[in-house]
């Protein structure tokens, strides 16, 4: 788990630094790049030699966490190509990605109770010979539906930069199958027995195993929040570009439709004054202004430039002059 632990620490090191690059391009963003190409070779190498391993009572399982990481390093790598306007490379990422995640698909599900399963004997002896089991309780891993979602989410958002309208609306489809099928996420939390990764501790643990069940509920009710509001995007903002691509009357005002259902909803659950909310107007009057409302058009864009002074008066660095300059 210590290798885990230093893909992982690689990981937060870059999204640290892609918060601090701010909006826009930047040469900040080459650091992020350098420490996800950290993170992914150091997945490869370790990869390589857990596949050395023999008579690993967990080897096949350690394949399977380490792609969730690898999952992870490839999505924000394409991420940052994005942001870099590198469409091409942005879209090998995540296919490669995808290729991951498809590739160990059937294990992505069980990785905590199978560590579990086969750590522990029938006897309740661990491998270690220890009597009792006290297992770590940290499962803040992100759920395979969740890397899912987010995977689409992203592909759709490249195949319309790559004049793939097509390719992103069965994209938006299969989010929207997969949220009314099921529970999109809880179906990965529940349930799961005491997992453990070699861990062991003493009872007077216990105040650190509280915390640990807290934050873990805390992570779940996160990633539940977050896929709700990624569903609410591919159901409005991407179809809403969709529409918006296709350039016909009748989508002009499917476009403006599901944009004013996202920022509705936006409103609701986030300050006025939030950058998705000046991204969807500024989206929406581009297509008022298509259509030739001119009035509507500039309203929304005079709305769109509030927030960006905000923005700016706050000292925030989301938005950059390019995207001040786009709105003017």
């Amino acid at each position: 788990m210590e290798y885990a632990a230093l893909v992982a620490a690689r990981l937060n090191t870059a999204s640290l630094e892609y918060r601090k690059a701010g909006g826009g391009m930047s040469d900040n963003l080459q650091k992020v790049l350098e420490n996800l190409g950290l993170a992914l070779n150091d997945c490869h190498s370790i990869e390589a030699l857990v596949d050395s391993f023999e008579g690993s009572y967990c080897k096949s399982k350690m394949f399977e966490l380490f792609g969730v990481l690898e999952v992870v390093a490839h999505v924000n790598i394409g991420t940052v190509f994005y942001r870099l306007n590198k469409v091409r490379d942005a879209l090998a990422s995540f296919e490669s990605a995808k290729e991951v995640l498809e590739k160990r698909s059937e294990g992505f599900e069980n990785i905590f109770e199978s560590l579990y399963e086969s750590e522990v004997g029938m006897n309740g002896t661990g491998i270690n010979g220890h009597d009792e089991m006290h297992p770590h309780d940290d499962n803040r891993f992100p759920p395979r539906t969740y890397l899912l979602l987010v995977l689409r989410l992203n592909l759709s958002r490249v195949s319309l930069r790559v004049n793939n309208p097509d390719g992103a609306e069965e994209l938006c489809k299969l989010i929207a199958q997969e949220a009314s099928s099921s529970s999109l996420q809880r179906k990965c939390f529940r349930n799961l027995p005491p997992r453990n990764f070699g861990f062991h501790r003493s009872n007077s643990f216990s105040i650190t195993s509280s915390a640990l069940a807290t934050a873990s509920a805390a992570y779940q009710h996160d990633i539940d929040r977050r896929s709700k509001w990624l569903c609410s995007v591919a159901e409005h903002y991407l179809a809403g570009l969709i529409h918006e691509a296709r350039g016909e009357p009748n989508d002009y005002k499917s476009a403006v439709n599901h944009y004013n259902r996202l920022l509705s909803l936006a409103r609701v659950k986030l300050d006025h004054r939030h950058p998705y909310i000046c991204a969807l107007l500024e989206r929406r009057g581009a297509v008022l202004f298509e259509q030739q409302k001119l009035q509507c058009s500039m309203l929304s864009y005079l709305a769109c430039l509030k927030i960006l002074e905000h923005q700016q008066a706050t000292g925030s660095n989301v938005f950059n002059k390019a995207d001040l300059a786009r709105v003017l």
